[in-house]
C-alpha cells in the first residue's frame, strides 16, 4: 500500500517536472471565475523554452488590481528571463489593446497596479523564457480591491451629517 502511494507520488512529480501537465494549461486560459479578493497561481517548468500562459479574471464590479510575481533567480541553475505580465480585456490581442499594461519582470520580484478596471472579463498573460539548466518557476498573486460606488459615498455623507447633527444638539444643551 505504502509503496504504491510513493510510486504514484514519484510519477506525479516526474510528470510535473517534465512539462507534460503544463501542456494542458497552454490550451485555454486558466479561469479564476469571479475574482476573489486574492488569487494565486504557481508555474514551474523543467525545460528551457519560451512560454505564454493566460489567466481569465471576471470582475463583477469596478475594481483596482495589484499583480505581483515572484520568480526564483539562481543564475544558470533555476532562472526565468524576460518575464512579462500584461492585462487586457481581449484574450487574442495583448500588444495593441489600450487597456494592456505590460509589467516586465527581470528581477526576483516585481508588482504592477491596474487602476479603475470596469466590470467584465480580463486576461492576464504571463510570458517568459525559461533559461535555467534545471528550469524555473514563478508564483503569481493577484489582489482586487473594489472601487466604492455612489451609494457608498451617499451613506458616508449621511453618516457624517448625522454625527454633525448629534454634536450640534449636544452643544446647545
Amino acid at each position: 500500500m505504502r509503496k504504491s502511494f510513493l510510486l504514484k507520488l514519484l510519477v506525479a512529480a516526474i510528470l510535473i517536472e517534465s512539462g507534460i501537465i503544463q501542456a494542458a494549461l497552454k490550451q485555454a486560459p486558466l479561469d479564476w471565475l469571479g475574482h476573489d479578493t486574492a488569487e494565486f497561481a504557481f508555474f514551474s517548468n523543467a525545460l528551457a523554452q519560451g512560454i505564454e500562459l493566460n489567466y481569465l479574471i471576471s470582475l463583477g464590479s469596478n475594481a483596482n488590481a495589484l499583480v505581483t510575481a515572484v520568480s526564483n533567480d539562481m543564475t544558470s541553475i533555476l532562472n526565468i528571463y524576460s518575464q512579462k505580465i500584461e492585462l487586457s480585456n481581449n484574450k487574442d490581442n495583448f500588444t495593441n489593446d489600450i487597456s494592456s499594461v505590460p509589467v516586465v519582470i527581470d528581477a526576483a520580484a516585481i508588482s504592477g497596479s491596474f487602476n479603475y478596471l470596469a466590470t467584465g472579463d480580463y486576461y492576464q498573460q504571463v510570458s517568459r523564457s525559461v533559461v535555467g539548466t534545471f528550469g524555473g518557476g514563478y508564483l503569481l498573486f493577484s489582489n482586487v480591491n473594489r472601487v466604492p460606488g455612489p451609494e457608498s459615498y451617499a451613506m458616508l455623507l449621511t453618516g457624517l451629517g448625522l454625527i454633525g447633527l448629534s454634536l450640534r444638539r449636544r452643544q446647545t444643551m
